[in-house]
């Protein structure tokens, strides 16, 4: 799905999203979508847990563009 459908379904319940092209990079990031001031938060989970969120993630226009992001 793009990015705004992703968004769309993770947003209400709380959840984060990814690509699975990150996945399969082993890249393992995260983004938590949210209507606050900290915008979209990235999350690295290969970080310990008090360094990996960083808020204000601003994607590339090739992660607008994909089609493979997913829900957790």
């Amino acid at each position: 799905m793009n990015i705004k459908e992703a968004i769309d379904v993770a947003l209400p319940k709380g959840n984060a999203i990814t690509k699975k092209s990150w996945i399969e990079e082993e890249r393992m990031l995260w983004v938590i979508p949210t209507n606050t001031s900290a915008c979209m938060i990235l999350m690295d989970t290969r970080k310990p847990v008090e360094q990996n969120l960083i808020q204000g993630w601003q994607p590339t226009a090739e992660d607008l563009q994909a089609d493979d992001w997913i829900t957790n």
